[in-house]
């Protein structure tokens, strides 16, 4: 930490505090997931078994001897500042974090015994800031009135994943541990607006040839099939809050707001409306007659209950918001 304002060169008047500082740093987390030697785990007695009557037990987790701690290497650099005799004070703090020995899996040789394993083997990185300004609006007396803004960026990427991944959508509500995207991504497959005779929902084929092999589309060979949208997850947010103070007694209230990120919305199924009566509001956008498809996404009614057809829409980036 360095504090600037305290230096004898230093002659600001209207900025009366100006501090430096920076930390670097390892964060540790062990996963409980996985052991460094192998465990067994018996079946009940009531499960013995059936050619011998005896208790059998069963590997429930295969040994990793180089088993670490997930390490978060932590890069931070900050500026403390207050301006006009304090009425006006923040921080602007940046941030890089690099994540490795991250519990992952790779393939094995099928020799072994089984295709897969758990270890330190993944790797991630991130990296944002954070600014926060305080104002002191009105200071009379007992009375004050404060706000506070603050602003977040934050971004992140798995840099080593190595487990081939195959190609799938996701909806970023869960971890999708693919190299070069985001932990937490939004993929979609990609649609080409509907069928103007029948309003059925169309993709686009590996040859980019627009199709209702919907078999076909729902599992593509590649990820140039599907449509990377973005995260899943807000890139920036933040909030405005404000401190009105009497006396002993204050009342705050805060604003707050999120952006910069996707999410895929829910729309009618047709299956599920016909099986269980699930209804949504999309069920009166559906395409009719010829020439709504300029108007709307939504599919035609389909009474064969084709559940390829509702899948393929419902996981479409038409739904992505």
């Amino acid at each position: 930490r360095w504090d600037i304002s305290k230096e004898a060169f230093y002659h600001i008047p209207w900025m009366p505090q100006l501090t430096l500082r920076s930390t670097y740093g390892y964060n540790g987390n062990l996963s409980k997931a996985i052991t460094a030697i192998t465990t067994f785990q018996y079946w009940p007695t009531d499960y013995a078994n059936g050619a011998t009557n005896l208790t059998s037990a069963f590997i429930s987790n295969l040994g990793y001897p180089e088993l670490t701690w997930e390490k978060i290497g932590i890069f931070n650099a900050a500026l403390d500042f207050s301006l006009f005799k304090n009425v006006l004070s923040g921080t602007f703090e940046y941030y890089k974090k690099n994540g490795k020995d991250l519990i992952g899996e790779r393939e094995l040789a099928g020799v072994i015994g089984i295709t897969r394993m758990s270890g330190n083997y993944a790797q991630m990185s991130g990296s944002g800031f954070d600014f926060n300004l305080t104002s002191i609006n009105i200071r009379k007396n007992t009375f004050k009135w404060e706000s506070s803004i603050l602003l977040s960026h934050a971004t992140d990427r798995v840099t080593k994943y190595e487990i081939t991944q195959n190609p799938r959508t996701s909806q970023g509500i869960s971890i999708t541990p693919i190299e070069g995207y985001p932990v937490y991504s939004i993929i979609s497959y990609k649609y080409a607006g509907l069928d103007a005779e029948t309003g059925d929902p169309q993709g686009y084929d590996r040859d980019g040839n627009i199709s209702k092999d919907y078999a076909g589309l729902l599992y593509p060979e590649n990820w140039e099939e599907l449509n990377y949208i973005g995260s899943g997850r807000p890139t920036w947010f933040g909030g405005l809050r404000n401190t009105v103070s009497y006396g002993s007694l204050s009342l705050s209230f805060n604003i707050s707001y999120k952006f910069g990120y996707f999410f895929q919305r829910n729309t009618v199924n047709y299956p599920a409306l016909f099986s269980n009566y699930s209804l949504h509001e999309d069920y009166t956008k559906r395409w009719r007659k010829t020439g709504d498809e300029r108007l709307t996404t939504v599919p035609s009614i389909d009474y064969t209950s084709n559940t390829s057809r509702a899948n393929f829409y419902a996981d479409s980036d038409a739904l992505i918001e």
